[in-house]
């Protein structure tokens, strides 16, 4: 992108000639910006009154120009209202002048409204610009629309025609008028659900149409060049493109009727070939269909996963047998070569109750390459409790198949939990479900909602449970709770505020432990800190308590803060410094230890204002004789305090004679080591003792 920025004024009147709303569009240096009046000199203009150049926006290409849409514009020449226009700008350093046909891309008979249907940015550049309401003056025809390709670097100018276009051969074809969608490669797919096969004559078959990114594709729409239907009505492409990221493309036509045999609605989905296309009738063996009449496969759309695979999602789909009607269905598909056949369940996710539309509530994909499908109305057959809902990973590289069950899905515990009433992918490739409507049993709390961490790689399964008592959600604790969360990425965090209580729920997904506080007084957290903190404060009033071994860079405990809970299963790898504000006889114990050990350090007696920070490591201490020494030493930095030290060590630390130990300090300046008295050793304990210390490492 370049960097600088367009306004458009759609209502601009032009003082001189005066002519009322011509509309006009200014570019601005992203760096220095425009200045002074809008005018012919500095703008691109209408000629007409009520010409409106602008007023169908402004689209930004990914090569740093921009095409403006003046679909009212009037030809002056011909005396065609509405004939509209699209003109390419420099993004380098604008466009001026007169909209014309010199420089845009023009109708030619009134109401063609040229770039009705927007502009689409393609890949490399380029642009495709769509009009749905174009007619064909030769042979005379209304409505038959059109799609034209644009040149980035140059722009496409002139009448729109079937030499520069795609365009429909019958009246109220309407081409372009559902989508143009962008392929990741370049190319582009253009949806006409209102084409009308010519020959035989079906009114509404639908045409999805390829359409090469570096030229165009122009001419009629026909069978020879576009995926269609074969039946009236079949709105083939309508509400579905769906571009892939490996620059294929999946067509949704929930309307499909199979023709042989003949069943209404089945609905079908058909991937495309992103570097040619696919073309011909929508079939059994080229598309993933349904069965049954009301099916409607791709009724709730679509979703692309990061791979290049893609998921339909069926809702309405009925299991044949069993008779399930809407039991509901989500099919995993190749994005390489696409799948085809019926939805069945041994391709598919899929309910076993009537109107358990699983998959109707969306399919979020995972950044992974994953997805995870909704299906809040899902009824539990096991023990017919009805609208449990569940939320089920899927595997993005092959798919999940079978029936909805507590065994592959996150779900509900009471009738109307309705799971899943929305999922937000994470960025690690993990994801959160949202259940606003689960209700708390212990005690009892209607849509008390909880929120769950699922594992993007595998999936999290299983009943919704309190994660205060291990269980795998934060859960709300008042009837109609109010709850929201936001996701710590750096720290790997999640947080879940509770807006009624007052109250604060931290997930720390490395340790699966959860920390609790309050949201807007000061207030004690419990249980971890997050494993690969590279740094971190606990602030006055707030105490941390360790619930496991942390790696972390350096956790601050600021005057007035606190942090708890160290023992042989629940410390600190890494350095802890503390504050002591105007401290009298102040203690505090430092968690410390190393991969293998607990070692901590506990200052006593403290008084003064300073800090003292403590890291410990399991190795000698350079300068003294490793036969008689620990093999352990306690890097410290600190001012302001004076204090007694404390020092814990383990048996596999000894050497030599315990009772002979005395306490040495290394200068990191002068690289010296001299004892640090008076001291004292408790062989017994395993600790040494140093008081009165003042002076730190340095």
């Amino acid at each position: 992108m370049s960097g600088n920025y367009v306004v458009g004024s759609p209502n601009w009147d032009n003082p001189a000639p005066a002519i009322l709303e011509a509309g006009a569009v200014t570019w601005g240096n992203g760096f220095g910006g425009v200045r002074g009046l809008v005018s012919i000199s500095n703008s691109l203009i209408g000629g007409t009154e009520n010409d409106r150049v602008g007023i169908g926006g402004i689209t930004a290409l990914t090569n740093g120009n921009y095409v403006v849409s003046s679909l009212a514009w009037n030809n002056p020449l011909s005396l065609i209202t509405n004939a509209g226009a699209a003109t390419l700008g420099n993004g380098a350093s604008g466009t001026a002048g007169l909209v014309s046909a010199s420089n845009s891309l023009i109708g030619v008979k009134v109401n063609d409204w040229i770039g009705l249907g927007g502009v689409t940015a393609l890949t490399n550049g380029n642009y495709v610009v769509r009009s749905p309401n174009w007619d064909n003056p030769s042979p005379a025809i209304s409505d038959v629309g059109a799609v034209t390709w644009g040149n980035g670097a140059s722009g496409t100018v002139g009448m729109v025609s079937a030499s520069n276009s795609l365009i429909g051969g019958t009246a109220n074809d309407y081409v372009g008028n559902s989508e143009v969608t962008a392929l990741t490669n370049g190319n582009y797919v253009v949806g006409s659900p209102n084409w009308d096969n010519p020959s035989p004559a079906i009114l509404d078959v639908g045409a999805a149409t390829w359409g090469n990114g570096t030229g165009g594709t122009v001419g009629l729409v026909s069978g020879s060049n576009s995926l269609i239907g074969s039946t009236a009505s079949d709105y083939v492409g309508i509400f579905g493109l769906a571009a892939l990221t490996n620059g294929n493309y999946v067509v949704r036509s929930r309307n499909w009727d199979n023709p042989a045999p003949a069943i209404a609605d089945v609905g079908a989905v058909t991937w495309g070939n992103g570097t040619g296309g696919t073309v011909g009738l929508v079939s059994v063996s080229n598309s993933l269909i349904g069965g049954t009449t009301g099916d409607f496969v791709g009724f709730s759309g679509l979703t692309a996963l990061t791979n290049g695979n893609y998921v339909v999602s069926s809702p309405n789909w009925t299991n044949p047998s069993p008779m399930r009607t809407n039991a509901g269905a989500v099919t995993w598909g190749n994005g390489t070569t696409g799948t085809v056949g019926l939805v069945s369940v041994s391709n598919s996710l899929i309910g076993s109750t009537t109107d358990d539309f699983v998959g109707g509530f969306g399919v979020t994909a995972l950044t992974n390459g994953n997805y995870v499908v909704n299906s809040t109305r899902w009824d539990n057959p096991a023990v017919f409790i009805s609208d449990v809902g569940a939320v089920t990973w899927g595997n993005g590289a092959s798919g999940t198949v079978g029936l909805v069950s507590v065994s592959n899905s996150l779900i509900g515990n009471t009738a109307d939990d309705y799971v899943g009433s929305s999922v937000s992918a994470l960025n690690n490739g993990n994801y959160v479900v949202n259940s606003a409507f689960w209700d708390n049993q212990t005690p009892i709390r209607t849509d008390a909602s909880a929120y769950t961490f699922g594992n993007g790689a595998i999936g999290t399964g299983g009943p919704i449970t309190d994660g205060a008592f291990g269980g795998n959600s934060v859960v709300g604790h008042v009837t109609n709770g109010t709850n929201t969360f936001a996701f710590d990425a750096t720290r790997n965090r999640w947080f879940v505020g509770h807006v009624e209580q007052n109250f604060v729920s931290v997930l720390f997904f490395d340790t699966t432990a959860i920390a609790d506080g309050d949201i807007n007084n000061p207030a004690n957290w419990s249980n971890g800190l997050p494993n690969g903190l590279v740094t971190g404060i606990i602030p006055s009033g707030r105490s941390m308590t360790i619930s496991s071994v942390m790696n972390i860079g350096q956790i601050q405990v600021q005057c007035g803060g606190n942090l708890t809970g160290g023992s042989s299963s629940a410390y600190i790898v890494g350095s802890v410094r503390r504050d002591f504000c105007g401290a009298v006889n102040e203690s505090f114990t430092y968690p410390l230890g190393d991969q293998n050990n607990y070692s901590p350090l506990t200052a006593t007696n403290v008084n003064g204002s300073g800090s003292l920070t403590a890291t410990v490591s399991d190795n000698f201490l350079i300068g003294l004789p490793q036969a008689l020494s620990l093999s352990r030493f306690w890097s410290l930095t600190g001012s302001g305090i004076t204090t007694d030290l404390t020092f814990n060590y383990t048996n596999s630390d000894v050497n030599g004679t315990e009772s002979g130990y005395r306490a040495f300090k290394r200068s990191g300046s002068t690289n010296l080591t001299v004892e640090a008295t008076p001291s004292s050793v408790n062989a017994a304990a395993k600790t040494f003792t140093v008081t009165g210390v003042s002076q730190f490492s340095d």
